[in-house]
């Protein structure tokens, strides 16, 4: 009787660990935290980053990035892919610009603002038809940089 009781404490305790551990967000492993301000849904796996710069910079191409908070940063470059930025309703501030060079589509939808420059070098593209509302403060096309 008291192997079967403790038998059944160690499953419980285990199971209760196994359970804490799959819930909790660790972002350095891609986990949703309170920190994480973007998603991006790439293979079915979804990956949390807490700035906008690493999730633009580690996104695959083609895949869209979603942010789930307001975000600030400071000059994010965008370089040879195609990326979708899903505004969800939130403000993007930069301290230096966005940009997109010429091997680079930048996709942004939904409605939202960008408080910064948007710049977009040579043959880059910038795709505004999935835009619905919101500011954007500037966009530049410009030679390549």
């Amino acid at each position: 009787m008291k192997k079967r009781v403790l038998s059944l404490l160690m499953a419980f305790a285990l199971c209760l660990g196994l359970s804490v551990t799959a819930g909790a967000g660790d972002a350095a492993n891609g986990g949703q935290t309170e920190n994480s301000v973007v998603e991006v849904v790439s293979n079915d796996a979804e990956t949390y980053y807490d700035n906008l710069a690493d999730a633009l910079n580690e996104a695959p191409s083609g895949e869209t990035v979603t942010l789930l908070a307001d975000v600030s940063c400071t000059g994010v470059d965008v370089r040879g892919k195609t990326i979708t930025i899903k505004m969800n309703g939130k403000t993007i501030t930069n301290d230096g610009s966005l940009g997109a060079d010429s091997s680079t589509t930048l996709k942004i939808e939904g409605s939202g603002s960008i408080s910064s420059a948007i710049y977009v070098y040579s043959s880059g593209k910038l795709d505004l038809s999935g835009w619905t509302d919101g500011t954007i403060d500037f966009v530049s096309l410009q030679d390549e940089a």
